[in-house]
Order: structure tokens, then C-alpha cells, then sequence
């Protein structure tokens, strides 16, 4: 690579000049976790260190390195100094509730904290005992509240156990965190969050995520949302309604989306038989599929939503 190129190569060492655009999302221990978008190398997930300005990201089971020159550095650092902003307002707000996970040496604190009626931020900070450094952050911005729970219950899954622990309470409290039967949600921690913090408006909008919501449920939160929540429809049992996927807008998918709908992906190695130009809808369990089985009778999303009488 030349000196003029943006990535060169100066005494054996990897130099980036700019950055072309970055987001920071966490830290970890002494570094910044951050997306960066740099010519000649794409789009990934860096490591940045801000005392040696070196960037390194995984590269075939190892770490390549990089020196940022000043402007690249300057670039990542106002985006950092932003992140921190962020952090500390989400850190502050009132309406933050919390869910901690202990292990020996430190607590891992998961917390929700309500941007809107449907958005959410996701922070996640590793605390230490002993003298209360934050070893690590993550934060998210405009979550909706199945995204919240679905990252939550990720990164529940994926704790490293302490010494002698073989893990599996936590693949167990992600499997509770995912599952709608009943004997689940009663040890559900996002319930309980919701109770301990007297959040009425989260344990009704659980409640419907979840499929323990009735129709009073759904009334409250339509006055309280001013927007429209489709109740099951028991008698459909399981029956599937194929929906071309051209009649739904983005305002239909929020609409799925806020009334508890489960939108299951199927990949395109497993689509023979399948297309994509419809979804596979069950108003009886709030379930779905992005695909349809070719042939099938198909419905505009108008003519779904007509089952549910006018709006």
C-alpha cells in the first residue's frame, strides 16, 4: 500500500488516515468498542485503544492492528465523547429499571430505559465489587420492546459462569426470557422488573408480547397508546393465513409488532417449496413466518385485518 492510500504501510505498521464514519457502542475495559467505516477496508467491528491509538479486529482467529493517524483518532473520539453522553443520560434517567445478575466478583446490571411509549434504550454495564469500576458498557438506542427482549435474553445466554459453574442457569434464564408458556412467565425477571418499579405500561405491553393478554389488556393500551392492538383469535386455532408480503407497509409491521406478533425468518437454503412474496400469519397464537408455501391462497392485509372487525 502507497503513503497516499488511506490504509498504508509506514516501518511495517498498518496506518489508517480517516475514518469515513464510526458509531461507538460500548467499552471494554480500557477500550472502545466501535463500528467504523474506513476506505479500502469496509465496514467492521474494532477494539480501539486511545493510549497507544491502536485499532486492531478479529482476522482469521488473530487481531489486526492498526495506528490511527490524528484525524482518524480525532474522528473515533468524538464519536466516544458522545457515547459517554449518551451513557450518562441513560445512566441518570428516572425511569431506568434494572435487572442484576451476581456472580462472585461482579454484578452484571441489564437496564430498560423508556425513550417513548414503544422505544427503549439497552444498557448494560459490568460492575465490580470491590471498588465499583465499570469493566465494561454496551448501550442501544430506539429498541422496540420485542428487540429489547430478544438482546437481553442473547446476552443473558451467552454470560461466562464463575468458577465450577457449568452455565447452565443462564441458558436457562434465556430460554425463560423467549418462552410464552405459563410456568415460564411466572419466573419471568422482566415481570418482576415490571412489578418492583410499579410500571403499568410495561406489564401490559409484556403481557401482550408474552400472550397473557386479554381483551381489557388490549383496550388500556389502545387508550393509552392511542394506537390499535390486534387480539387472538382463539377460534382461528391454527389455522395459516398467507399474506402477500406487497400490501403490508411499515406502519402494518409495527402494527404485528406492537400486538405481539412472533415473526419467525426462514432461510433461503431451506425456501424450496417456500417463497418470499408472502408471510404465514396465525392470529391464534400470534406466530409467523416470512414465507409462504407456494400455491396457497393468498390475502391482501386488509383482508386480514378485516377478521378483526373495524379498527
Amino acid at each position: 500500500m502507497e503513503k497516499n492510500q488511506n490504509v498504508y504501510i509506514e516501518e511495517g505498521v498498518y496506518h489508517i488516515r480517516k475514518i469515513k464514519s464510526c458509531r461507538v457502542t460500548g467499552t471494554l475495559g480500557l477500550e472502545i468498542c466501535a463500528r467504523c467505516r474506513i476506505k479500502e477496508l469496509g465496514t467492521y467491528e474494532y477494539l480501539y485503544d486511545p493510549k497507544k491509538r491502536i485499532l486492531r479486529r478479529p482476522y482469521r482467529g488473530k487481531h489486526k492492528e492498526y495506528v490511527l493517524d490524528e484525524n482518524a483518532a480525532d474522528t473515533l473520539m468524538k464519536e466516544y465523547y458522545a457515547f459517554t453522553e449518551r451513557v450518562k443520560k441513560a445512566e441518570d434517567a428516572e425511569n431506568r429499571e434494572d435487572i442484576s445478575v451476581e456472580f462472585t466478583n461482579i454484578s452484571e446490571v441489564f437496564s430498560l430505559i423508556r425513550t417513548g411509549e414503544e422505544s427503549f434504550t439497552y444498557l448494560r454495564e459490568v460492575v465490580y465489587k470491590e471498588d465499583g469500576f465499570i469493566g465494561a458498557r454496551e448501550l442501544e438506542e430506539d429498541m422496540t420492546l420485542s428487540r429489547f427482549i430478544g438482546r437481553l435474553a442473547s446476552e443473558i445466554g451467552d454470560l461466562l459462569p464463575d468458577p465450577g459453574d457449568d452455565g447452565s442457569g443462564f441458558k436457562e434464564m434465556e430460554r425463560i426470557i423467549r418462552s410464552r408458556e405459563p410456568e415460564d412467565i411466572c419466573r419471568n425477571p422482566l415481570f418482576s422488573m415490571a412489578e418492583k418499579y410499579g410500571d403499568e405500561l410495561l406489564e401490559k405491553q409484556l403481557k401482550v408480547y408474552y400472550g397473557t393478554e386479554d381483551e381489557d389488556d388490549c383496550r388500556w393500551l389502545e387508550c393509552r397508546l392511542g394506537k390499535r392492538i390486534l387480539p387472538r383469535l382463539p377460534g382461528e386455532e391454527r389455522r395459516p393465513y398467507c399474506v402477500l408480503r406487497e400490501t403490508m407497509s411499515s406502519e402494518d409491521m409495527d402494527l404485528l409488532d406492537r400486538s405481539g406478533y412472533r415473526i419467525y425468518h426462514k432461510p433461503y437454503f431451506a425456501l424450496k417449496g417456500y417463497t418470499k412474496s408472502a408471510w404465514t400469519l396465525y392470529p391464534c397464537s400470534k406466530e409467523g413466518r416470512d414465507a409462504a408455501p407456494v400455491g396457497s391462497e393468498m390475502i391482501s392485509f386488509s383482508e386480514f385485518l378485516e377478521m378483526f372487525g373495524k379498527d
